[in-house]
């Protein structure tokens, strides 16, 4: 999923592997899966920053009940905790997985925020930043099954 920092070059190079879901959904080994990259605006003016009611449209143009979303920008008040202890996610994004009950939602952006949880039966995963070596391996079988590395 293409980040804050990411070009119209790395949203091409993606599309170009078959590796996004950047404003779309896909089928992938049974499950439905859907998303939306880019961060929102901030005084940094990053590369790809996209106004929240414009993420959420996106995203919610895509969103099937039951299906597994990536996001760069996480959900409000789930893996959003910045330095200062703020919660920094989108409260849009929150409001289409209250909607839609993703059985999964993986977004990163906060890389203090790495970790997992579950609500009201949606796994939420932040796995950290990549270039950290950071990562998750999640299984989905009846349950779902979360190992961050």
């Amino acid at each position: 999923m293409p980040g804050n920092c990411d070009t119209d070059e790395m949203l091409r190079m993606l599309e170009d592997a078959g590796a996004s879901v950047h404003g779309k959904r896909v089928r992938r080994l049974g499950h439905e899966v859907f998303g939306f990259g880019g961060g929102m605006p901030s005084s940094s003016h990053m590369p790809f920053e996209v106004e929240e009611e414009d993420m959420v449209a996106g995203l919610r143009s895509v969103a099937v009940r039951g299906g597994l979303m990536v996001t760069h920008t996480p959900p409000k008040g789930v893996n959003d905790t910045d330095r200062a202890g703020r919660h920094i996610g989108s409260q849009g994004i929150m409001k289409v997985v209250e909607e839609f009950k993703p059985r999964l939602v993986l977004s990163g952006h906060v890389h203090e925020a790495r970790g997992e949880c579950t609500m009201d039966g949606t796994v939420f995963v932040n796995p950290g930043p990549a270039r950290g070596g950071r990562y998750a391996l999640v299984r989905l079988d009846e349950e779902t099954e979360v190992q961050l590395f």
